[in-house]
């Protein structure tokens, strides 16, 4: 992209002409593979391509068609095909597909002139015993209203990893604040075995009297774990440690097997999830 710069300096007129470089377009993958702990599995799955966009382009990220999307369940030698949305184009869907937990899936993308894989093994989650509320004065962080809490029985001698979402009315509430990200995915390492009581989620937010608030608890690998760890770091430019984050580009589990420099972005997962829900009083 060519931008133009004008600069004044000593009542005289200099144009600057400054190349930037786009950079690769890649491959985009969000795709999680869930299966319910309670209730009843719809067996309906499906995964996001998407390609990254040039910089300077004030434009919704393009979606990636006309991909061949697969998913093999290695233990049964199974394979689902996902079919592109007729309705949301990048969006590729599978029906009839419920997970087994223990089972690894090896996804398979053929998009342009390159293949794409990833494996992940779908781990089991525990229960989230209860969700609860409680009213929160107003602070510097967020303002007066009320807050959830969970809680659950982690299990012991076992490395969990845990990755939650916190809806409210349908809304996911996430937001990139210093800290936020302990609201959002942790490590069992300080806490295995025990009993997790009054766990506060979306700390920063607030609920309101008739409000509905929802509650997803995936399980997750470390290898995912420690992903979207970087993540949130990166988000809100905070390195391990202090200090700034030193910008790199954030890689996913998903390889281009085809041509390892034009790697993609973004992760694959298989988590079993266990759900809440309460009507804020």
């Amino acid at each position: 992209m060519l931008l133009i710069g004008v600069f004044l300096l000593t009542a005289c007129t200099d144009e600057l002409d400054v190349d930037l470089e786009e950079g690769q377009v890649r491959l985009v993958v969000e795709g999680r593979l869930v299966r319910q702990k309670e209730g009843v599995n719809s067996g309906y799955q499906f995964i996001r391509l998407s390609t990254t966009a040039p910089y300077f382009q004030n434009e919704q990220t393009p979606a990636a068609r006309g991909a061949t999307v697969e998913v093999l369940e290695i233990e049964t030698n199974v394979a689902y095909v996902f079919a592109e949305s007729t309705d949301e184009p990048g969006i590729y869907e599978a029906f009839g597909m419920t997970p087994t937990v223990g089972f690894t899936y090896q996804l398979e993308i053929r998009y342009e002139s390159s293949i794409y894989r990833a494996a992940e093994e779908m781990l089991a989650v525990a229960s989230i015993d209860r969700l609860g509320q409680e009213f929160r004065e107003e602070t510097i962080f967020r303002d007066e209203g009320i807050g959830l809490l969970l809680d659950y029985q982690d299990p012991e001698g076992i490395e969990n990893y845990y990755h939650w979402q916190t809806y409210r009315n349908d809304t996911l509430l996430i937001r990139a604040d210093v800290g936020n990200q302990f609201n959002l995915i942790s490590s069992d390492e300080f806490y295995d075995g025990l009993k997790v009581v009054d766990f506060e989620l979306a700390g920063d937010f607030s609920f309101m009297p008739g409000d509905r608030g929802l509650v997803r608890q995936y399980a997750i690998s470390k290898e995912a774990y420690d992903y979207y760890r970087i993540f949130y770091e990166q988000a809100v430019g905070l390195a391990p440690g202090g200090g700034d984050v030193v910008p790199a580009t954030l890689r996913g589990n998903v390889q281009n097997i085809s041509n390892d420099s034009l790697y993609p972005l973004g992760y694959f997962e298989a988590s079993e999830v266990s759900e809440r829900e309460i009507i804020v009083r």
